[in-house]
């Protein structure tokens, strides 16, 4: 961290529940490190959080949905960036005005959503895992077989 920029990102982390949260997730990591893990190490984002999720375009220019930012990436566990994706969809749930009853929703299938995509990537190759992109289409189709309707 640059030492004279603390002071800005000290205001902007005062700015809402979700700021702070955003701009410190090895606050975060140091707690779920006292949590039961299962041990079981992938590659995680390390800072999985909504923010950090969003569309771009492909060099074959596709339309593609996912993980947006990776300085934080390593070998960890799978639970760390769960539960931290979980808290940022509750926070920016909150901040964005849903009721309790849509954010409880939600979160099911945020979970919902990520063990199926566990369970695809479990029967891919590794090169097909390193290949995957998840375009538009792909995420309607799950929106549907997930049976997704949000509403605040």
């Amino acid at each position: 961290m640059i030492p004279e920029l603390l002071p800005l990102r000290h205001k902007r982390m005062l700015a809402s529940r979700f700021s702070f949260f955003r701009g410190t997730a090895e606050l975060m990591e140091q707690d779920l490190k006292k949590q039961a893990q299962s041990n079981i190490p992938i590659v995680i984002s390390g800072d999985a959080h909504v923010n950090n999720f969003g569309f771009y375009a492909s060099p074959e220019r596709q339309l593609l949905f996912g993980l947006n930012d990776f300085d934080e990436a390593r070998i960890g566990n799978w639970e760390s960036d769960l539960k931290r994706l979980l808290v940022s969809a509750e926070l920016a749930g909150e901040e964005n005005g849903f009721a309790k009853e849509n954010l409880y929703d939600l979160l099911q299938l945020t979970t919902k959503t990520y063990r199926h995509a566990i369970k695809r990537a479990n029967r891919m190759t590794l090169s097909d895992v390193f290949y995957f992109s998840f375009e538009i289409n792909d995420m309607i189709r799950t929106i549907d077989s997930l049976g997704m309707v949000m509403s605040r």
